[in-house]
């Protein structure tokens, strides 16, 4: 679990490293691990290939990795927009600037629509 969401947030340190931006918006949340656990616990258990699920080798845990990017991905764009800055002090007024910003949006699935 440790490693895919490792895996996940140096995905987003990427997007904003390779997308110069003035602001950062993330929206969405991940899928919750209780949903990746239960679909991976019942591909592993069912069909030709059932596996126990109690331990971990590496086939598992590419499984598992595959599940959850399947439940968990991730699209983003940058647009030119305009913004109200306010002043710094009371004499200084609210003023429109154009800002690069960097929309990041987390699309997660739920173990309901996994089936």
């Amino acid at each position: 679990m440790s490693e895919c969401n490792n895996e996940f947030y140096n995905r987003l340190q990427e997007i904003q490293n390779q997308n110069p931006h003035d602001d950062y918006v993330l929206e969405g949340n991940m899928a919750s691990w209780k949903d990746i656990l239960l679909i991976y616990a019942v591909k592993q258990t069912g069909g030709v290939y059932k596996q126990e699920v109690v331990t971990m080798d590496n086939a598992k845990r590419m499984a598992l990795k595959q599940i959850f990017w399947d439940m968990n991905s991730l699209t983003f764009v940058v647009n030119e927009e305009i913004v109200i800055e306010q002043g710094t002090n009371k004499l200084e007024a609210p003023k429109e600037v154009t800002k690069r910003v960097l929309r990041v949006t987390i699309n997660s699935k739920t173990a309901e629509q996994m089936k």
